[in-house]
């Protein structure tokens, strides 16, 4: 630096330098908005949750592009018509299931379906760990267990744990390794089946490989069997489960092709429940901001209408919110503030008759 540039720097006001220090520090320290993440208080499953996923078909690819600023439509998917598309989950004590003592550690355990499938887990301060599964095809006890989290994760975060265990299925049984791997690859929006959007998703990728030696009838010797599982999770703060789970199971041997599966699943509370979203006069209001933060601004597009009230529902039907008593002629400003994150339903009374509607609250 030369001594003319000296000269000006040391000659710098001091309350200059201030304003440049403040103004630098506001620039690396202030984003325009915290990313989601995932905690032990918000994500963790305790006994007594609950959820149920629903399964979907999907008539184009299914995204799962990872990223930062990321558009995850999954607005073509439909759901499935078969009685069984609906699978609930349970949690409940390692006491309440007989089969837990075979997990030792054991402190939660999840029931899917109808109680056919049980996942059994080890929670600690900083930990969730799978120690074993069992369903109606066979078991899986794991000798060294797999970590699913170590709490908190938020975008980059990458862990891999390796696996072990003994596996049963039939007349199966084998000894299997691996790693299992947990990144959050992705953040962005996540478009749903009815076109509701949801902002501030995090991507969640949790990728398992297995190898285990097989023995295959007709064959002298054993072979080598990989299974790769990779599953693409989506989670928004509306909830502590995945709104969307998406996943690729891959089972590979020596001899012929890949068997290759996928399924799509999506949280049955990001699909409108008890509240059914209509075309009625819904030309003649506008709803905004959706995402709201604070205030959600109700305006009527007709000179003859005049707005006597709103009630408001969350995604189980539940009136959360209404505002009555006068009739509102032009704009009607709500205080959502106090509302969790996530989709709502907006049922808006006029002297022309009733609209609803869905809006999103962050």
């Amino acid at each position: 630096m030369d001594s003319i540039h000296l000269l000006k720097l040391n000659y710098l006001p001091m309350k200059n330098l201030y304003f440049v220090f403040i103004t630098i520090c506001f620039l690396l320290f202030s984003p325009a908005k915290a990313q989601l993440t995932l905690t032990k208080a918000a994500n963790e499953p305790v006994a007594g949750d609950t959820y149920t996923n629903v399964a979907h078909d999907s008539v184009t690819v299914i995204p799962k592009t990872t990223g930062n600023g990321v558009l995850w439509d999954f607005s073509n998917a439909t759901k499935r018509t078969t009685t069984t598309a609906e699978v609930p989950f349970s949690y409940t004590t390692a006491a309440a299931v007989a089969g837990s003592t075979n997990y030792p550690g054991c402190n939660l355990v999840e029931v899917g379906g109808s109680g056919n499938t049980y996942g059994y887990y080890k929670t600690t301060a900083t930990q969730y760990e799978l120690l074993g599964q069992t369903t109606t095809a066979g078991a899986f006890n794991f000798t060294n267990s797999a970590v699913l989290a170590t709490w908190p994760i938020a975008y980059g975060y990458n862990a891999t744990d390796a696996i072990a265990g003994a596996i049963t299925a039939g007349t199966i049984n084998a000894n299997a390794s691996g790693n299992m791997t947990v990144s959050a690859t992705g953040t962005g929006s996540l478009v749903l089946p009815g076109g509701a959007t949801l902002t501030n998703v995090l991507q969640l990728k949790v990728n398992q490989r297995l190898t285990a030696p097989v023995t295959i009838p007709g064959l002298p010797f054993a072979v080598t069997a990989t299974l790769n599982l990779s599953t693409y999770q989506y989670y928004h703060a509306s909830d502590k489960f995945a709104i969307v789970n998406v996943s690729y199971q891959s089972l590979a041997l020596p001899i012929g092709s890949p068997s290759v599966t996928a399924s799509l699943f999506i949280n049955a509370k990001a699909v409108p429940i008890g509240i059914k979203e209509t075309a009625l006069d819904v030309s003649k209001v506008t709803v905004y901001p959706s995402p709201a933060n604070t205030l959600l601004s109700i305006k009527l597009n007709s000179d003859r209408a005049a707005l006597k009230g709103v009630k408001v529902f969350n995604q189980l039907g539940e009136m959360v919110l209404t505002h009555s008593g006068h009739e509102v002629s032009e704009v009607l400003n709500l205080n959502v503030e106090s509302l969790k994150a996530g989709i709502y339903f907006l049922k808006m009374e006029t002297s022309e008759g009733s609209v609803t509607t869905k809006f999103i609250k962050e």
